[in-house]
């Protein structure tokens, strides 16, 4: 992951706190719950999984001998 492609996650998360901030508010409901709600919708759509780590290095880390 590149210090661009980090910084640009990091805006996409904010864009979507302040959306489902401003939802919640306007359905008052409480922000927990709101959170449940999208984490729920974004489970059903299946989003690609960008993992940072390189696909042989994920066991080394599980098991360090």
């Amino acid at each position: 992951m590149t210090a661009i492609s980090g910084v640009e996650s990091l805006i996409w998360l904010l864009i979507a706190a302040s959306t489902i901030a401003v939802l919640a508010k306007y359905l008052r409901i409480p922000y927990t719950v709101a959170l449940v709600l999208e984490g729920l919708l974004l489970s059903l759509i299946s989003l690609p999984f960008r993992s940072p780590l390189p696909t042989g290095l994920a066991p080394e880390l599980a098991d360090p001998e």
